[in-house]
């Protein structure tokens, strides 16, 4: 029977000393009192690249004991839109524990299963993510396209917070891409994300990377993981076209964006048909959500324009690359 590679983990120990060595990486824009995120911050470009955009635009991490960060802590659902109005994104301090361990006992060795089992995880790249989407739509020209074709602020609020998920879950698939070391990059990567490397995954992304090129890759994806937000169940035939269509995606690649469109729908299920729905209640807009999902809206070719406006910024992020309103490789829709 074969073994989770977090099972596998936990056959090892590691002296606790090599653990903090592993993530000492000093950097400006790195946390250096979250495990992991300077390891990040030095070897995963999208980790890095995330955490540059939203500092750019504004936004700080804080690990202070703050109602915020209490709130978090607690009630994580509960906190999105005051993380977004106060620009704070709150993490728990993960590494000073190991530190205190090596002093207390230099010798000390823990397995890496150990540690991804029992220590508190960091959600900061989902967080950023969010952030950073937020920002791009409130960009003037993307927020008065968004006003042309949704009049309505709650439905307009509702469907920039839809596309925020749909880039924080890309995000967090594209950057279990990277690797530096097998066991860190797998060890840190679960300790900040929601996602973790799976091979099935992994494989996918990459033989689309060869086939399609990055920039569909990410625009498949992005568009599969915003269908995954409001589709419940299996995608079908419709889902695939809308996806495929909203990416500028050429026709004869019907295999490769069913893998693609069946990774963007690889969210948790309590997640899609509870979590989701949960917040938009509690944030009053269960009767536009619902709306919503029954509207196919991506059937619409000026909300596909929209989102082929939106997609070349967001990933202008993810490559480092100025924005282009059109990518080259991207026949019209």
């Amino acid at each position: 029977m074969e073994m989770s590679p977090e099972r596998l983990l936990f056959g090892i120990a590691v002296p606790v000393g090599r653990v903090v060595e592993a993530d000492d990486y000093p950097s400006p824009i790195a946390l250096a009192d979250a495990l992991g995120d300077r390891y990040l911050c030095r070897f995963n470009p999208v980790y890095a690249r995330i955490r540059e955009a939203a500092l750019a635009f504004g936004y700080c991490f804080s690990a202070e004991n703050t109602p915020l960060r209490q709130d978090y802590i607690t009630l994580p659902l509960t906190t999105l839109h005051r993380i977004l109005s106060e620009r704070t994104i709150p993490y728990c301090n993960t590494a000073d524990t190991l530190l205190r361990l090596r002093e207390t006992n230099p010798h000390v060795a823990l397995s890496p299963g150990f540690i991804l089992d029992s220590t508190k995880r960091n959600y900061t790249l989902h967080e950023a993510a969010h952030c950073v989407a937020h920002a791009v739509l409130g960009t003037p020209e993307l927020a008065e396209s968004l006003k042309t074709i949704v009049p309505g602020s709650r439905e307009r609020s509702m469907l920039e917070g839809i596309f925020a998920e749909a880039f924080a879950n890309t995000v967090e698939k594209l950057g279990t891409l990277f690797r530096g070391s097998p066991l860190w990059d797998h060890v840190f990567y679960c300790l900040n994300s929601y996602v973790g490397p799976k091979d099935k995954i992994t494989g996918v992304l990459e033989k689309a990377h060869r086939e399609l090129g990055e920039y569909l890759r990410f625009a498949v994806l992005f568009a599969a993981s915003f269908e995954a937000n409001l589709v419940m169940g299996q995608p079908d035939d419709g889902v695939r076209d809308r996806v495929r269509r909203a990416a500028q995606c050429p026709e004869g690649h019907d295999e490769m964006v069913r893998d693609l469109v069946d990774t963007g729908f690889n969210l948790s299920d309590v997640f899609r048909e509870y979590t989701g729905p949960a917040y938009f209640a509690f944030l009053g807009y269960t009767k536009e959500y619902d709306a919503l999902k029954d509207s196919l809206w991506l059937d619409r070719p000026e909300n596909r324009r929209f989102m082929q406006d939106l997609m070349p910024r967001l990933f202008a992020i993810l490559s480092g690359t100025p924005p282009a309103s059109q990518p080259a490789n991207a026949p019209p829709d």
